[in-house]
């Protein structure tokens, strides 16, 4: 499914079809008034134009936005995964209809709860995964196998109502959450948060931008890093360590070599002189470290193998 076709889908409806319904519609009024999808409250802070098109969350004093914006914030997921869950939606034979709930006196204040998403955790014994981590991540068997923090996660992001799901390498962080990655989607369950790994030498901290620059280090060496290990699983997580980085004695900095991962290395340098800024030594052409095993001679003669095959 594009962008276009997605936006196509009513915001009603797709909200109909995880319990929320209007709680007010006046005739005169271009916007259906909703209890808030994303928190608990007294008084609807929620709206939708009548036309499907657009929302409002005044909870959050944001501008208007559209449904794929929407699910990206209830799915906690980018662009892609929104799109893959809208085209699953948008595949049911029957979908949900909007059941306007108009009150003109008395707003009935029982809010509908969305059903929650459910999830079965294994160990990674999904062939499709294999090939995203040996082929599309140059990670391989033996690398994953050794990550206790990583598993396979069968995701149901709307519920057990729905029969929609997604097969995915999940790696834990430190609040009990998971990442998930797969070929086509990217998401998270649960909080947002950092992994911390205990090391030989936790004196010394080996900083990570994603769980697949970790697995990418350890394919790349041959080996676990030997200093304490934090991957920020987002760069919006890096103020959750900022404060303790001045206890190591050596920080080893593998962040994206992009303008926010620069930006990042070059204010800890600044602040801590220990650091040192990987990215610029082993994968200055490259975008992050594993796009720098990705390229290795090796793994693209395993590349045109596999592509050699089918």
């Amino acid at each position: 499914m594009n962008i276009e076709t997605a936006k196509q889908i009513k915001i009603f409806e797709y909200l109909a079809s995880l319990g929320h319904h209007p709680i007010e519609a006046e005739s005169n009024s271009k916007w259906l008034k909703y209890y808030s999808p994303f928190r608990k409250e007294r008084n609807p802070s929620f709206e939708v134009k009548v036309t499907g098109d657009y929302y409002k969350d005044f909870g959050r004093d944001e501008k208007a936005g559209d449904i794929i914006n929407l699910v990206s914030r209830l799915h906690n997921t980018d662009t892609a995964g929104a799109l893959k869950i809208l085209e699953a939606f948008s595949q049911q034979n029957q979908p949900p209809k909007p059941m306007f709930f108009v009150h003109e006196h008395k707003i009935n204040k029982a809010m509908s709860k969305p059903p929650a998403p459910t999830y079965h955790q294994t160990t990674i014994n999904d062939p499709k995964l294999m090939v995203y981590l040996a082929i599309d991540r140059a990670i391989p068997a033996k690398v994953w196998q050794d990550v206790p923090e990583l598993s396979q996660i069968i995701y149901c992001p709307m519920g057990a109502r729905y029969k929609v799901s997604y097969s995915n390498i999940a790696f834990q962080n430190d609040l009990g959450g998971f990442e998930l990655r797969n070929r086509e989607f990217k998401g998270t369950i649960g909080q947002k948060a950092i992994t911390t790994i205990q090391g030989q030498e936790n004196n010394k901290l080996i900083l990570f931008e994603g769980f697949i620059d970790y697995l990418s280090f350890i394919a790349h060496y041959g080996r676990k890093p030997h200093s304490k290990t934090i991957v920020l699983n987002s760069l919006t997580n890096l103020h959750k360590v900022s404060p303790t980085l001045a206890q190591y004695e050596k920080i080893h900095l593998f962040l994206d070599n992009d303008e926010a991962g620069n930006k990042a290395a070059a204010q800890i340098m600044k602040e801590h002189p220990q650091a040192v800024d990987w990215s610029k030594v082993i994968y200055p052409e490259d975008d992050d470290l594993n796009m720098f095993i990705w390229h290795k001679p090796e793994h693209l003669k395993l590349v045109q193998q596999y592509e050699s095959s089918y």
